[in-house]
């Protein structure tokens, strides 16, 4: 290789989400370099994540979630004192069928 040709690298490691526009020029194998330059355009999408379909989707499911979970936890309160007093209504119901022999 030519020593005194000289390779110019540009490297993006990170996109960013938008437009990306990348100019070059070029030289020909004997290092005459070209007057015109090619400019290139990239769009870079935002990751799905970042987007406002998925957050407000998250937002849904965790309310969601939230609002099952409270329901879950209210019900079984609920059932458990509708058996509570079941049982307490079936003693108390026992108890007056026993003669009393403390008039």
């Amino acid at each position: 290789m030519d020593k005194q040709r000289k390779s110019k690298y540009s490297y993006l490691r990170t996109f960013e989400s938008g437009h990306i526009y990348i100019q070059s020029k070029a030289a020909d194998k004997f290092g005459n370099w070209v007057n015109t330059s090619e400019k290139l355009t990239i769009v870079v999408s935002p990751p799905f994540w970042q987007s406002w379909w998925f957050i407000t989707l998250s937002i849904l499911l965790i309310a969601s979630l939230i609002y099952i979970l409270f329901r879950y936890r209210t019900r079984e309160i609920e059932r458990s004192y509708k058996l509570q007093l079941v049982d307490f209504e079936n003693d108390s119901t026992s108890k007056s069928d026993e003669p009393s022999f403390y008039l």
